[in-house]
């Protein structure tokens, strides 16, 4: 269940730099015919900020929540089985870590 908000945090800051990035693109080139773009640009930077700030940062952070707490089973003992020490850096989780750093 935790790893399914990590996804979401994911999918919902990705949409809204994607989409910050595309929104650029039409304006800059003076051509905006559609408006869902800048839509949808709206709706998941309000709700990103608003809403959900502190929840996604906090979930963007849980691969990396063994480094600050002993409470939660790390992420490197999903892939290294139950046990495992927290190796947030180390490979091959650090695949998972850097993205979420560069998003937070």
């Amino acid at each position: 269940p935790r790893y399914t908000l990590y996804i979401f945090a994911v999918v919902l800051v990705s949409t809204a730099v994607a989409n910050t990035w595309y929104v650029g693109t039409l304006f800059q080139s003076g051509t905006v015919n559609k408006m869902w773009p800048v839509k949808l640009l709206r709706l998941t930077v309000a709700s990103t900020v608003t809403i959900y700030f502190s929840s996604v940062f906090k979930w963007l952070m849980i691969p990396m929540d063994c480094l600050v707490s002993d409470a939660t089973e790390p992420f490197s003992s999903y892939i290294h089985g139950p046990g495992a020490p927290c190796t947030p850096f180390g490979m091959p989780e650090v695949l998972i870590t850097a993205p979420s750093l560069l998003l937070a």
